[in-house]
């Protein structure tokens, strides 16, 4: 059972709230048995939270770094440790309840794919052993163990996505009349009514990513919400009469990783997402390092992601699984995210480059 230490009542009805909050987004206020259920679970597989005052300096946690979430290799139970309120100044309450459902997050990203993957044992992929861990996806060699290249690939996406799932789960339930989920999914994060982190200027990256993978573009999050019930898990009938995800990249990102990397390979080719994900991890690690995201580096990002769109609505219109009405809007809404990067990454593209899209992928993309 998880040990807790706060060092104000405050921190501890933040850890609370903040668990309540986040549950109640991923499962629906109408699934309470299911969301008590895994309260129960999410005690279980942490070993400890501390909570301490501002300017507390621990082997890992500082000023530079208010809060982190690791994996225990030894008992596979997550520790958690972050600077709360006693000490702090009102200007950083607004971070520290950010912060605080933040980590917890990673936590529940870590343990929902032991329970929910389609591959709870991991899955082989030309002989090597891949698995979801902490969000991520790990990579061993089968005969010996040892990690294989980076080892780990995903982390710009699950870092990014759980301050978008953050950012949704305290606005829908902390703030009125904020941003509602929706208005998050189509604009830039200084929009979104919260402090901005070291990560933001990734998240429309990954605001990007949701849209590629969605297979519904008429869905309204928000009122899915409204009606009580999560927005992670919801299918959506296509044309076809079969049952998909609404949103593969959704479900992937806190259910099952490996989810979206199937669905990624399964349009672009074999290991394109692992390849993808590696780039993408190393202008993150790069820019919490503090060097500038080169432009051309947002374009390549950007090629790759309608080249996905592109093929797997083609696919879906040659097997009549979706209608050429269904597939405009779906990329339509990609269309709006793309077009704001343009701007917010100062990646413009000129007609040439659009053109050059256009002829690769075929007919469906309009930039």
């Amino acid at each position: 059972m998880a040990k807790f230490y706060y060092a104000s009542v405050q921190d501890r009805e933040l850890v609370k709230k903040s668990i309540n909050n986040l549950l109640t987004l991923i499962f629906g206020r109408n699934n309470q048995a299911k969301i008590e259920q895994f309260k129960q679970i999410l005690q279980a597989n942490i070993k400890e939270v501390n909570i301490h005052p501002q300017g507390t300096r621990t082997r890992y946690l500082s000023a530079a770094t208010p809060g982190y979430c690791l994996l225990d290799s030894q008992d596979n139970k997550f520790k958690i440790e972050m600077l709360g309120y006693a000490g702090a100044a009102s200007s950083q309450y607004g971070f520290i309840k950010q912060e605080v459902a933040h980590e917890f997050c990673h936590s529940i990203a870590g343990i929902l794919p032991r329970i929910f993957s389609d591959y709870p044992n991991g899955i082989i992929k030309n002989g090597i052993f891949c698995e979801n861990l902490i969000g991520k996806i790990k990579e061993t060699n089968l005969t010996t163990g040892e990690l294989v290249g980076l080892g780990l690939y995903g982390k710009m996406f699950n870092e990014t996505m759980m301050d978008i799932i953050t950012m949704m789960a305290i606005n829908t339930f902390d703030t009125p009349n904020a941003p509602t989920v929706d208005d998050i999914l189509c604009t830039k994060y200084d929009l979104w009514n919260g402090a901005s982190t070291g990560y933001s200027i990734f998240t429309s990256i990954t605001r990007l990513a949701i849209a590629a993978f969605s297979n519904n573009g008429a869905v309204n999050y928000q009122n899915i919400i409204n009606h009580g019930e999560g927005i992670f898990e919801i299918r959506t009938r296509m044309d076809n009469g079969e049952l998909y995800r609404t949103n593969d990249f959704l479900y992937g990102i806190l259910f099952d990783p490996l989810h979206i990397e199937e669905e990624f390979d399964k349009f672009m080719g074999n290991g394109a997402y692992r390849v993808f994900c590696e780039y993408l991890d190393q202008l993150f690690d790069s820019s919490i390092q503090g060097q500038k995201i080169p432009s051309d580096a947002v374009k390549a990002i950007m090629n790759v992601l309608p080249d996905f769109l592109n093929r797997k609505m083609a696919y879906y219109l040659k097997n009549g699984i979706i209608t050429q009405n269904d597939a405009n809007r779906i990329v339509s809404n990609f269309n709006q995210i793309w077009n704001q990067m343009q701007g917010e990454y100062k990646a413009f593209f000129s007609n040439n480059d659009i053109a050059y899209i256009y002829n690769r992928a075929g007919r469906f993309f309009i930039g």
